[in-house]
Order: C-alpha cells, then structure tokens, then sequence
C-alpha cells in the first residue's frame, strides 16, 4: 500500500502487525516513519537535516549525533 494509508490501516486493524519487527537503528527509523506515513524528504526538513543525511542513517551508514537522536526520539514517543 501506498505510504499514506499505512496509518490508517494499522488504525483500522487496530495493531501493528508482526512483521515489522527492526533491529538496527536505521530500520527502526524506516519503520517508525511508515508507521506514521511520513515521507523521508518531510521528515528530514522536521529534522532539520538534509533527506540525503537521513537516507544514510536509515541505511546504517551513519549514526546521528547525539542532539538529534534525542529529538528522534522525542518525536517517536510523541507520535507512536
């Protein structure tokens, strides 16, 4: 399905479904991003950081500093 509905469908089944199960830092970004139906490009202007530096996060090239795991973080738990 396409992105925007991913919300509106776990609402609808009334649970995450188990498939989506992350490991790694990256795919917990991934993740948490689709569950919400956030675009990589808005949720990195949300960031305040360029789509290209959180495509390399989610890839698990590289890690965000520690400000910005935090505000990740926060927005998470806000929105989840």
């Amino acid at each position: 399905p396409s992105l925007y509905y991913i919300p509106k469908i776990i609402e609808f089944l009334g649970y995450v479904p188990d498939c989506i199960k992350a490991k790694t830092l990256g795919e917990k970004i991934v993740t948490s991003r689709r569950l919400l139906g956030i675009t990589q490009k808005e949720f990195a202007r949300h960031l305040g950081i360029d789509p290209s530096t959180l495509g390399r996060w989610e890839k698990d090239k590289s890690q965000p500093q520690k400000e910005l795991l935090k505000k990740l973080n926060i927005f998470f738990k806000k929105k989840l």
